[in-house]
């Protein structure tokens, strides 16, 4: 497979569900079939959606420009006891598709250095470390980090996105003062996904 496309098979059923809102599709196959699969008890492949929504956040959110941006990697840190398994695995160091850069996913099962933190592009933060979300927040307070974290009502917390479950789905709650304070801008395509907003 083609290392110039993160979209790799593990994640394209995944990444089709996740971005059917972008195309304002009223329903994909692959959705109507997670959904009779959910009706019949199977197993629901949440954490695959919500990775490909962290890369899509990478195509549709702006970070201010640096001096290594041509060829340093776009970082996703995962910062906790992960929920994602070997859901990067197959995409790790792969370009990211209309970046042309490539992926680095980096996991930190303790807490991380303010200085890891402040080098990714993204973090995630797990569940097992949400009791510790305000001093993970300060320390990239002020820097290009996009932080996301999953459960009801997470931004009031100050995460910039919030990963939630509807009727089994995965939906997206943003908090637009976090992405302003990191001085990131997010499309507009993005903002349009979204379910709640600060």
């Amino acid at each position: 497979m083609s290392t110039r496309l993160v979209s790799s098979r593990l994640l394209c059923a995944a990444l089709l569900v996740a971005l059917a809102p972008f195309a304002a599709a009223q329903q994909s196959p692959v959705a109507a079939g997670q959904e009779r699969d959910a009706a019949q008890g199977k197993e629901y492949r949440e954490y695959e959606v919500k990775a490909a929504y962290l890369l899509q956040f990478l195509r549709y959110v702006t970070w201010p420009k640096r001096a290594d941006d041509d060829k340093a990697p776009l970082v996703i840190g995962v910062v906790g006891k992960s929920p994602f398994g070997k859901v990067f695995d197959s995409v790790d160091g792969k370009e990211v598709e209309g970046t042309g850069r490539k992926l680095k996913v980096k996991k930190f099962d303790v807490a991380p250095k303010d200085a890891e933190l402040r080098a990714c592009h993204i973090v995630f933060v797990c569940k097992s470390e949400q009791p510790h979300l305000e001093e993970l927040l300060a320390a990239v307070a002020d820097h290009p980090v996009l932080t996301v974290t999953e459960g009801d009502r997470m931004i009031e917390r100050g995460v910039a996105f919030g990963f939630v479950l509807e009727e089994r789905k995965v939906r997206i709650e943003y908090n637009s003062e976090a992405t302003q304070r990191a001085k990131l801008k997010v499309s507009a395509q993005l903002q349009r996904v979204v379910v709640r907003r600060l």
